[in-house]
């Protein structure tokens, strides 16, 4: 124990002002870093949590937007999918139904057209209707068809004309349920008749085409008709088409259509055309009236739009012209949900059928805005809590922190032994500093006395401690050394067979051990004395340790046994070496005050094997010298 290390005992003035002059300031304000930063990083972390729950309810909130539209698009469109689901049901069960008999009227007009057809080719025209329906008036839903001769062939047990008969009552019937539906007919795969509803002229239907015939062929060049088609179509599903502008200039149209099958024959398509002017009635409903509102079809059509300029030509614009194509690379809108287009986050809601896609594209800045104008308050709430942490932190400094450092720098310097001035603290520390000098001045005292009371005992110690370390030096040599032949003891023989055994396990070299044994010791002892016996024993260990290598170890077994270790030595060295022990011990006698004493030995020399235990290597080697002794003595037996 040294001063340095307590200096309760009175260390020296400038230890201690190097570790503790500034110490406790340097502490407070560590504190007051990593408190002030904690509390920063709870505020801003709150703060930024605030702001991302608002941030997320935005886009939950325009995720919802588009969803809600979506679902309103699709119970809107979903008429003309009934409308075409109803009348492919009629057309495909028509053969069940014949003969079919309708509106009388339309039969009269359908059967004197066809009679008068000089050319092969017929249509309701405006004499016909009214001399068939002389009380028809425009509310009525009629039906044009447009048909050939061939038209009323029989297949599987009716005709497309019969069947043309029984829709013409029905498709003006149907358009009744959705305002927004141009046209609705049915196109037979004959190319020999088509029923259409509402009525037109026929010169207003066939247009540029010199014949009905031409009008009907080219009619099946369209994608109303060819995605019909059984090589287009295998699965006989619905299907939609993809936009296009009206050739009568009534606006944008897309079409909805069904393949007709009677059993395995294609017998035609019926479809319906949808005007998509409704969508700018629909696109203004929107709820959030900033942005761009589109809705796209599954071939990235625009089919209808709100908030993006108009384009100067008649072309229907694609979503790639508003949204980067780099972005839609095997991606489709709806994957796109909620990512930054540029300075607009876009939101998209598809529906699965049609695949149309509804998106709104809203300015980050406009989300932002609102997503602050919201989150303000808490903002405002978050700084008013700062501003008030930095008061009170002020307050604590000037009322509480500062006087105590004060304090705690005097109390710091008090171990110099020097009477100092008192800190100037406000008046409500100064009865505590009175009390602080009074015991410092008495504990002044007390140091001195105790540093010289201490210096004595240390003193002391020392001493003590010394004495105790020279004599377990001894104690430890006495432990381990033979007193009489300092040659290792029997109590450390099996400490050391048993490390050298556990090293051998771990892979390393042999181990050999050498017993000897003094022939006719006792008769030494019967002739010239024990003390004679003492010095025979001393020489013994002597020539045994010169002639043995460094790593080897001479133990003392017993009397006039000995055990020597030999690591890292098989049993052929082990044998070469006990034969020059032999030699050693028997070539010179011993003299004891000027008396020669003649000696020898008999040596067993004995081998680890692998996995035995120190005991049996004990017992084998001890086998080994009773050999030697038997054998005639001043001998080496080995295995």
């Amino acid at each position: 124990m040294t001063m340095t290390q307590h200096s309760t005992f009175g260390a020296p003035p400038s230890v201690v002002h190097r570790e503790n002059v500034g110490c406790l300031a340097r502490y407070y304000w560590r504190i007051i870093g990593v408190g002030t930063l904690v509390f920063l990083v709870a505020l801003g972390w709150t703060v930024w949590a605030g702001w991302q729950h608002q941030y997320d309810q935005q886009i939950n909130q325009g995720n919802q937007r588009v969803h809600i539209r979506a679902t309103h698009l699709k119970q809107v469109v979903g008429a003309a999918s009934d409308h075409i689901t109803q009348l492919r049901m009629w057309a495909e069960s028509f053969p069940k139904h014949t003969p079919y008999h309708g509106a009388s009227d339309i039969d009269e007009a359908l059967n004197r057209v066809l009679h008068a057809s000089s050319d092969g080719e017929f249509s309701l025209d405006e004499s016909a209707l009214s001399s068939s329906l002389p009380s028809l008036t425009s509310e009525q839903p009629l039906a044009q068809v447009l048909a050939l001769k061939s038209s009323a062939s029989t297949l599987a047990g009716a005709t497309p004309l019969d069947l043309a008969r029984s829709l013409a009552d029905r498709l003006g019937n149907g358009m009744a349920t959705a305002k927004y539906l141009r046209w609705s007919y049915f196109n037979s795969a004959k190319q020999d008749l088509l029923v259409l509803a509402p009525w037109a002229a026929r010169k207003e239907l066939i247009g540029q085409a010199p014949d009905i015939k031409t009008f009907l062929a080219q009619s099946w060049t369209y994608d109303i008709t060819t995605k019909g088609l059984p090589e287009n179509n295998p699965q006989r599903q619905p299907y939609w088409t993809p936009a296009y502008n009206d050739q009568a200039g009534a606006g944008l149209l897309v079409s909805r259509g069904a393949p007709v099958y009677w059993g395995d024959q294609f017998i035609g398509v019926v479809a319906t055309d949808m005007l998509l002017d409704f969508l700018t009635e629909f696109l203004d409903d929107f709820t959030d009236r900033e942005g761009i509102v589109l809705v796209v079809n599954e071939y990235g059509q625009i089919l209808g739009q709100r908030g993006l300029a108009k384009s100067s030509d008649s072309a229907i614009r694609m979503i790639d012209t508003v949204v980067p194509p780099a972005l839609l690379a095997g991606q489709t809108l709806a994957n796109l949900n909620g990512q930054l287009v540029g300075s607009h986050r876009l939101f998209a809601a598809t529906l699965d059928n049609p695949k149309w896609t509804v998106v709104h594209l809203l300015a980050q800045s406009v989300i932002d805005r609102r997503g602050f104008s919201d989150f303000k308050e808490q903002i405002f709430l978050a700084l008013i809590l700062l501003v008030g942490a930095v008061i009170v932190q002020l307050a604590l400094w000037h009322l509480y922190v500062s006087p105590a450092l004060q304090i705690a720098n005097f109390v710091t310097y008090q171990d110099d032994f020097k009477e100092r001035a008192a800190p100037k603290v406000p008046a409500a520390w100064r009865p505590w500093i009175q009390v602080l000098m009074q015991a410092f001045a008495d504990r002044r005292r007390y140091l001195a006395d105790l540093k010289a009371s201490h210096d004595e005992l240390e003193h002391r110690v020392e001493e003590r401690t010394q004495a105790l370390f020279n004599a377990n030096i001894q104690l430890k040599k006495l432990a381990t050394v033979d007193a009489l032949t300092g040659a290792l003891n029997r109590r450390n023989l099996f400490e050391v067979l048993e490390a050298e055994r556990q090293r051998i396990l771990r892979g390393a070299s042999p181990l050999s051990v050498l017993m000897l044994d003094l022939d006719h010791f006792k008769n030494i002892n019967d002739r010239y004395g024990h003390a004679a016996g003492d010095a025979v024993l001393c020489e013994v260990v002597r020539r045994c340790q010169e002639s043995v290598r460094t790593i080897d170890s001479v133990f003392r077994f017993g009397g006039e046994e000995f055990l020597i270790v030999l690591p890292n030595l098989a049993s052929a060295g082990a044998t070469l070496l006990a034969e020059r022990l032999r030699h050693a011990i028997a070539q010179a006698p011993v003299m004891f005050k000027g008396v020669p004493i003649s000696m020898s030995t008999s040596v067993g020399v004995a081998s680890l094997l692998a996995g035995e235990s120190v005991e049996n290597l004990m017992i084998r080697v001890d086998q080994m010298l009773y050999l030697a002794k038997k054998g005639g003595r001043n001998r080496v037996v080995a295995e």
